[in-house]
């Protein structure tokens, strides 16, 4: 169920695309499209059926290692016959180079909690978990996390009938994540609110619900807002989607810094 989530880390542009050369980074003089106080909320729906809330959410500013860093927060809670969940991710993620430094994710799946919590350092290319001080695993040059990647990608454009592929995902071997740009459509937001929306193919080199098989499609706000308005991914047993209910914005948003 956690990737359920991750799937919304991967709507936004590339570091490479099929059919251009480049893509240009987001001006450093760019505004973030989020900010401290900003908060989505979702229906959880399995077919018809309601079976719990999810929520996005900016917490706040932080500093770790002497570094000003966005404190990002995922929850997802669901209840049906065959399953439960209490799910919540955190990052910690760099200002002004946009890099994970923090990740950590408390999952309650049918009762069976798991806890894991990685530090990530970018300038020194490896990270580690706090009970495993003594072994270090290489990362990526420019590492993201799974609720990072959902924050980075609202900052960058995207371009109807592409394809991209990047390779950030901290972990190296996830890698590389690709999205279809597949079209440009209306969508509904909260209180009858209409917006022009794209949706979006995400795939990530592992088995679940961003593989292939999973066909999983995002609808995305084709806007300075970037928000994830709908998400849908298949089973065999059926559909699960999250429909946005409510948006809470946050404070001005700070200034992009170029590094």
């Amino acid at each position: 169920m956690r990737r359920l989530l991750v799937l919304l880390a991967l709507v936004g542009a590339p570091l490479s695309a099929q059919g251009t050369d480049s893509v240009p980074p987001a001006p450093a003089t760019a505004r973030y499209p989020f900010s401290v106080g900003e908060r989505f909320n979702y229906q959880v729906k399995f077919g018809i059926f309601s079976v719990g809330r999810a929520t996005m959410e900016v917490m706040g500013i932080d500093t770790l290692r002497a570094q000003e860093t966005f404190r990002f927060r995922l929850t997802i809670n669901g209840r049906a016959l065959f399953f439960s969940l209490d799910d919540t991710l955190q990052s910690w993620t760099d200002i002004r180079e946009f890099h994970s430094f923090r990740f950590f994710q408390r999952n309650n799946e049918d009762g069976k909690i798991r806890v894991r919590d990685f530090l990530i350092y970018p300038d020194s290319g490896f990270y580690r978990q706090p009970n495993r001080m003594d072994t270090s695993y290489v990362t990526v040059p420019d590492p993201l996390d799974d609720v990072a990647f959902f924050y980075w990608v609202r900052t960058l454009p995207l371009v109807v009938g592409e394809t991209y592929t990047w390779d950030r995902y901290f972990m190296p071997d996830r890698n590389p994540v690709s999205i279809r740009v597949l079209k440009r459509q209306k969508c509904e937001l909260p209180h009858d609110e209409r917006r022009q929306c794209l949706l979006i193919q995400p795939t990530i080199k592992s088995s679940g619900l961003l593989s292939e098989a999973a066909n999983a499609r995002i609808l995305i706000t084709d806007d300075v807002d970037r928000i994830p308005v709908e998400v849908r991914t298949s089973f065999s047993f059926g559909t699960l989607s999250l429909k946005l209910r409510g948006v809470t914005r946050g404070a001005p948003a700070p200034a992009l810094v170029a590094p």
